[in-house]
């Protein structure tokens, strides 16, 4: 089975995205110190991201897709 694989910011905007996925009816668990929390959904899998790192990704997609 193929997973959606979600990053989540971590910091400031971290709470609000989980609560935001709560609101949508995904429960998304993690320890302080855990860069991958738990969801309840075996569809899905999470890892959670420092800014820095999403705007690289989000640069090497827009590279890879144009």
């Amino acid at each position: 089975m193929n997973k959606l694989k979600l990053g989540i910011p971590k910091g400031s905007l971290e709470a609000k995205t989980v609560d935001l996925f709560k609101r949508a009816g995904w429960n998304i668990t993690y320890d302080s110190r855990s860069y991958f929390p738990d969801v309840d959904d075996d569809e899905l899998s999470c890892t959670l991201v420092r800014r820095r790192k999403c705007q690289d990704m989000w640069r090497m997609a827009r590279w890879i897709w144009g």
